[in-house]
């Protein structure tokens, strides 16, 4: 199967998208990262497109980034979360904690549409955030988290 591929103005969106996220994730809380990474709804341009073209397009374009390197599982989650909903696709973003006796805590970002897992944590984590986007899902809770320490 060959992948769908995106109009000039759907790469447009895809680079605009990533470019302002490393800067977005150090100055905005999470709470307002999920608002505005989360679509008002899908758009017809979009639909089309399956989530594994999807995710295939974000990981190709991720590749080249220099900009995405610290936060990496957070900024692709969101990217994921926004272009899989655009296209109509129930997608899920998730955070999780690792347990770790000392140090910092380490947390991770991923997305899941059905049983589709993208970037699934490669161990055991205690899950502290499902975001299905406004519509519903349990929202962030009032506690600060920090994911400054992404994995």
């Amino acid at each position: 199967m060959t992948a769908a591929l995106l109009t000039p103005t759907q790469r447009l969106a895809v680079w605009t998208r990533s470019v302002v996220l490393p800067d977005l994730t150090r100055l905005a809380p999470l709470e307002r990262l999920l608002r505005w990474y989360t679509p008002r709804g899908p758009s017809g341009a979009w639909l089309h497109l399956s989530e594994r073209e999807i995710l295939a397009h974000i990981d190709r374009h991720l590749a080249g980034c220099r900009r995405m390197r610290g936060r990496r599982c957070l900024r692709r989650g969101l990217l994921a979360f926004y272009f899989l909903r655009l296209a109509g696709h129930p997608a899920v973003l998730h955070v999780g904690v690792f347990a770790r006796p000392q140090g910092r805590t380490l947390a991770h970002c991923w997305t899941t549409v059905g049983e589709l897992v993208d970037d699934p944590p490669q161990a055991p984590c205690m899950p502290v955030l499902e975001w299905r986007g406004e519509a519903g899902g349990r929202e962030p809770s009032s506690s600060p988290l920090s994911l400054a320490s992404g994995h």
